[in-house]
């Protein structure tokens, strides 16, 4: 796997139903990639 600095922030989502409500959601390279936060800072 090769080493890239090629990221893209594409969304943040809100799902007020969940523990865990602010969805990140980001590119690397053609990779996608999300984690859930408690807080939005």
């Amino acid at each position: 796997m090769a080493l890239t600095y090629d990221v893209h922030l594409y969304s943040i989502e809100v799902r007020k139903d969940r523990p865990k409500p602010y969805r990140l959601r980001w590119l690397v390279g053609e990779r996608k990639h999300s984690k859930s936060y408690t807080l939005k800072v």
